[in-house]
């Protein structure tokens, strides 16, 4: 039974945890749209990358256990303004 009760609570409270974070995020929202800004985006840009730096070196094995039949090579560069990485990877 108390088990059941501390359940019930549970569920209560984050219900209304849930609520209050929806409802302040809408007056938050609401308010930057008054002050003429948008709403949660950022601003447009041009992303300014850095080098391709090595992230990942893999061997591909195909049906021979001694000789690998590819290798697979993983880079990755940063957006220096943004901070989004970008992957690519290329099999040799």
């Amino acid at each position: 039974m108390s088990e059941l009760i501390f359940l019930l609570v549970g569920l209560i409270v984050g219900l209304a945890a849930g609520g209050a974070g929806a409802f302040w995020a809408s007056r938050r929202a609401r308010r930057a749209l008054r002050q003429g800004g948008r709403a949660g985006e950022l601003s447009p840009h041009e992303h300014l990358w850095g080098d391709w730096e090595v992230h990942q070196e893999a061997d591909v094995w195909g049906s021979h256990p001694e000789h690998p039949v590819a290798f697979d090579v993983t880079q990755k560069r940063h957006c220096q303004i943004c901070g989004y990485t970008e992957f690519h990877t290329e099999r040799f």
